[in-house]
């Protein structure tokens, strides 16, 4: 029995705890764990996974496929395991456990991530750390792409960001380095791992015994603070980055002291270049990657832990070894050897600081490895940025702010307001600024980012106060004081025109202008060109697109390319050209890429500058109906974050939901619609709504009842369409009264389709309500179209003659007969009366068999054979086609016929049928050919003409009684009962009893309404016969029991009944 002592469930405990907060799991494949040792380990934490068969291991792979997967196994599943998942690109490592090592040597050989053989729990996991360690270093290590988790960047695709990113650590490299510091950072990681007792010891450790001069050694430690300053780096969390900056500070501190002691040993000992390696396990597609991408300069955002021995890098290079080549001269590359302070001396290490710059020269396969070559560059001509240059020089002459206004600059100019006024309330609060100069700033500072963060009253307030102590101060040269009240002056200007306050906002617009005219140097020239794109913008927003585009002109003759202002004056005339609306959304287009080119160029991606600009491109291009490009400036909208910007947010969410619909991509449009739901709901209680925002609402929920609707999705598209019906039911009020033919368009075909739902639903009272509101709706457009607009008139009486249709029919289901007659005969008016062809012959034909079949429930027979003959005259014109149709037609009026005792009118429609039928030519139809034998035989009977009568029915009976199929049974019973009257009216008694009793015999053993018709023949054949032989009593029994079949029977039949009726009464009265 293997044992697993304290000391081995410590070192486990603490690589679990370094991988908690990350996606690293162990999957541990032995399923001869002893019980103890596995309670032990699956204690120890959740990404410890235990697999005792093949299918939980398989299992678990697929649960965790979003991790790295390290994977340890048991000696005897070990080839089979590495055999089925060693090319599985979400397993990073495996380790064999056993217990002779010696088994399994030769699988090294085959298998590169295979780590190595471990008979021992201490060794394993010593192992097992180092490897975590790595992992967490390089955690998705070349997904040079990936926006929000990078170690490495590829600064031809991000060199913009990267510049922003050195901004930020220069930032944090030159605040004031004070005790306060320190606490911020223990407070903040108190409060991110709370409630974790081994991190808090550990910060409560690094509280006590820390020193700066210890940087390095604690970062080399496999816990608090390495693996959260690790994190913090690779994602980019500004936050996280502030609060750490106390250790990260003394980190590169460190780096530099060791790399200046180095540089000069390297220098006295002429060593020219060294080189470092990396090892780690890298996916067959990101390997393809790099081979794509020699030439290319990449970055890292964190630390880049490297070896100076090759052999040790191997340790964790399962396929790929990185190769790094640094030029000892080189003074802008800050790496240092940290082997003598590290606590892994054996590893030599060599750590480079942040955003440390690379090329990638070389990536070859050599010895089961890929060997990626790097060299060390100084800079790369394509991150420069002026914008971002200027603000790194002024931190490092410090001739401009005290360090720690720099930060919260930095967070203005990247855009994240919010924490940029946090940081620089606080830098208030605490009373740190002394300089008045310094003051100042910060208020213009806060002035922008509330005036950015849509909170214009306190934008108002801060502007005000740093303008009322520019204008009160008198240590400053007069030119200094003067462009400073200008830009307050403009800035107050900015801020009213963002309240709707126009007025003021022009006044203060003047003053400044009128104040900056004075002096002239560059600086005036840039500011007087940003002046006039203001103006511009004031009477855009006035809608006075005359003056608005002379300014924005004289904005653009300055020779100026102004970083700050330049992209915003296109941006100006972007939305002039839109709003004059004469086809000039292309030159719209145009300035808006030129000011969308420029912030791109100067400032990080997804900028919140780009809002507005991405705004405006999505607008235009849903204007030119181009919704692809619409949806696509949408989405990179969304990709920014709008906090609390409901009116922003809202917009983009509605026409993402209306493009999608328009494309047809429903469930994409649903998406975006529940998401606009959703932030109205958040924000119902914060706003008033007014008129226009009920409409709105109204047409997004008749939307988004739309899309329910076409993805048959039923029952939702009720519940919207509902919403929105009553809320433009309450805001028309009275339809008659309501002139607004968009509105009335929408709300018809929102009747329309919730009609259509009902329909289906075969739930006709809602239906026919609906369609009613449909035509008073359409009955008043037409009443109010103009008489040269036919096109309009014949697609309105189009629908109207539609609703009559469907009122009809649904009439008809409620067997409200006279109803629906009468709708329908208003549908045919209507039909009939266009004559531009809506309707084509089909329709026509339907309708006319609608109408019959209603007349003929209403037992109005003539009328039903005068409808069903017309829609057979239609149908007669394409018999090829439709043959079938004219079949059911001469089966309709064949029935009616008989209902009006027409025997020769059934006679010559059961023939016209058969004939089409024996042209036609179709076994299936024989049966049927069979059945119209016995009607053309039964009617002949009922003229007299027995000898034809008794041809077709002899017909029929032939075909019956070759094929005894189950489904003819009825029908061989009917021809013998119609051979049974036959014979009868005949006079030939005795052929007239054989076939009624054969039928009796047949129909005994059935149950169907038919049955109780034949019955009542059969009955009233035998009791004619019975009264031929004064057989009064057996007669009297039998027009009983006639009686009693026909009043049972279907009631087209039920006239039967009088002729039955009469008999009897003369049997009774003794008259027969």
């Amino acid at each position: 029995k293997r044992i697993i002592n304290q000391i081995d469930l410590d070192t486990a405990s603490n690589i679990m705890m370094l991988n908690k907060y990350e996606n690293i799991v162990i999957l541990w494949y032995d399923d001869q764990l002893d019980q103890e040792i596995k309670d032990k380990l699956e204690n120890l934490h959740n990404h410890i996974i235990l697999c005792s068969t093949i299918d939980i291991f398989k299992q678990s792979i697929y649960n965790y496929q979003n991790s790295k997967i390290i994977v340890i196994v048991s000696g005897r599943y070990s080839s089979m395991t590495l055999q089925l998942f060693h090319d599985n690109n979400t397993i990073d490592s495996f380790y064999i456990f056993c217990i002779a090592d010696n088994k399994y040597v030769d699988l090294k050989k085959t298998y590169s991530k295979l780590i190595g053989i471990y008979t021992s729990y201490d060794y394993l996991f010593q192992i097992l750390k180092k490897q975590i360690r790595s992992l967490l270093q390089h955690l998705s290590i070349f997904k040079l792409f990936n926006e929000n988790n990078k170690s490495f960047r590829d600064l031809e695709q991000e060199g913009i960001d990267y510049s922003w990113y050195q901004l930020l650590r220069d930032a944090l490299m030159y605040m004031t380095h004070v005790e306060t510091s320190k606490n911020e950072m223990l407070q903040y990681c108190r409060s991110y791992f709370h409630g974790d007792a081994l991190r808090l010891k550990q910060i409560e450790d690094f509280e006590r015994t820390y020193q700066s001069t210890d940087a390095i050694q604690w970062y080399t430690k496999n816990h608090f603070p390495f693996d959260f300053v690790n994190k913090a780096l690779r994602t980019e969390d500004v936050e996280a980055l502030y609060n750490l900056r106390y250790f990260i500070t003394d980190l590169c501190q460190g780096l530099k002291q060791i790399f200046n002691e180095n540089f000069s040993i390297y220098k006295e000992s002429m060593i020219e270049n060294i080189v470092v390696y990396r090892g780690l396990t890298l996916p067959d597609k990101d390997i393809e990657q790099l081979k794509n991408s020699i030439g290319k300069y990449v970055s890292t955002n964190g630390f880049l832990s490297t070896s100076l021995s090759q052999s040790v890098a191997e340790m964790f290079a399962t396929n790929v070894l990185f190769k790094i080549e640094i030029d000892c001269s080189m003074k802008n590359m800050i790496y240092a050897d940290i082997s003598e302070k590290s606590v892994n001396r054996d590893e030599e290490e060599v750590l480079f600081d942040l955003g440390s710059l690379f090329q990638i020269t070389n990536v070859h396969f050599c010895g089961k490895k890929w060997i990626i070559t790097m060299i060390g560059v100084n800079n790369v001509e394509y991150v420069e940025n002026t914008l971002v240059n200027f603000s790194r020089n002024s931190m490092i002459e410090n001739t401009i702010f005290m360090p720690d206004i720099y930060y919260g600059r930095f967070l203005f100019m990247v855009g994240h307001y919010s924490k940029c006024i946090e940081y620089t309330k606080n830098l208030l609060q605490q009373q740190l600024i002394n300089d008045k100069f310094d003051k100042y700033y910060i208020l213009k500072i806060l002035s922008g980012a509330y005036s950015n963060n849509k909170q214009d009253d306190l934008a108002l307030k801060y502007e005000l106060d740093a303008y009322n102590m520019r204008e009160n101060d008198k240590e400053f040269d007069c030119s200094s004081i003067l462009f400073s009240i200008c830009t307050n002056l403009q800035a107050i200007g900015e801020i009213y025109a963002n309240k709707g306050d126009h007025d003021n906002a022009a006044k203060y617009y003047e003053k400044a202008l009128l104040k900056i005219s004075d002096y002239s140097n560059t600086d005036n020239l840039v500011f007087i060109a940003d002046l006039h794109n203001s103006l511009g913008h004031l009477y855009f927003r006035q809608k006075n697109f005359l003056y608005a585009f002379k300014h924005c002109q004289q904005s653009l003759e300055f020779d100026y390319k102004e970083v700050e202002v330049f992209p915003e004056v296109h941006e100006t005339l972007a939305q002039i050209y839109f709003e004059m609306n004469n086809n000039n959304n292309e030159v719209a287009l145009k300035h808006l890429d030129i000011a969308c080119n420029y912030i791109q160029k100067y400032f990080p991606k997804n900028h919140l500058r780009l809002r507005k600009i991405y705004i405006w491109f999505a607008l235009i291009y849903f204007d030119m109906n181009q919704y692809d490009l619409c949806i696509e400036y949408c989405e990179k909208l969304l990709k920014i974050q709008i906090i609390n910007d409901y009116e922003t947010s809202t917009m983009v969410y509605r026409m993402l939901g209306l493009s999608y619909m328009i494309r047809k991509r429903f469930n994409e449009a649903l998406k975006y619609y529940n998401k606009l739901l959703e932030i109205q709901e958040q924000h119902k209680n914060l706003f008033e709504i007014d008129d226009n925002d009920r409409m709105d609402n109204a047409r997004m929920n008749a939307n988004i009842g739309q899309c329910y609707f076409l993805t048959k999705q039923y029952d939702f598209a009720l519940k919207f369409y509902s919403t929105a019906i009553d809320t433009y039911e309450q805001h028309i009020q009275s339809i008659d009264t309501f002139n607004d033919d968009t509105v009335l368009d929408d709300i018809n075909h929102i009747y329309v389709n919730m009609a259509s739902i009902y329909y289906d639903y075969d739930e006709y009272t809602p239906c026919i309500m609906y369609y009613k509101k449909t035509l008073t709706i359409l009955t008043k457009r037409v009443n109010l179209t103009v008489d040269d607009d036919k096109n309009q008139t014949a697609n309105l009486n189009y629908m109207i003659g539609f609703c009559y249709d469907r009122l009809g029919f649904c009439y008809s289901q409620k067997e409200e007969f006279k109803l629906s007659t009468d709708y329908y005969e208003y549908a045919l008016s209507i039909k009939e009366y266009m004559s531009d062809k809506k309707f084509d012959d089909t329709e026509i034909s339907k309708l006319y068999y609608q109408i019959a079949f209603s007349y003929e429930q209403e037992q109005k027979y003539k009328k039903a054979i005068q409808y069903y003959t017309k829609s057979l005259e239609i149908n007669e014109k394409n018999v090829s086609d439709n043959y079938m149709d004219i079949i059911d037609l001469c089966d309709c009026l064949g029935r009616c016929g008989d209902a009006n005792e027409q025997c020769n009118l059934c006679i010559k429609y059961y023939l016209k049928a058969s004939m089409i039928l024996e042209n036609n030519q179709r076994p299936q139809d024989e049966t049927k050919k069979a059945i119209l034998n016995n009607e053309i035989g039964w009617y002949y009977g009922l003229i007299g003409n027995y000898d034809l009568a008794l041809e077709y029915c002899m017909k029929s009976l032939a075909f019956f009684e070759n094929n005894q199929a189950f489904d003819n049974t009825i029908h061989k019973a009917n021809v013998l009962s119609s051979l049974g009257v036959i014979y009868c009216m005949k006079n030939d008694y005795d052929q007239a009893w054989t076939y009624c009793r054969h039928s009796q015999k047949i129909l005994f053993e059935m149950t169907s309404l038919s049955i109780f018709h034949l019955n009542g023949w059969n009955y009233k054949t035998l009791a004619d016969i019975y009264c031929h032989y004064n057989e009064k009593t057996l007669a009297l029994n039998c027009y009983k029991r006639a009686l009693e079949n026909f009043k049972k029977a279907d009631p087209i039949v039920r006239r039967n009944i009088k002729q039955t009726g009469r008999l009897l009464a003369l049997i009774l009265s003794n008259k027969m």
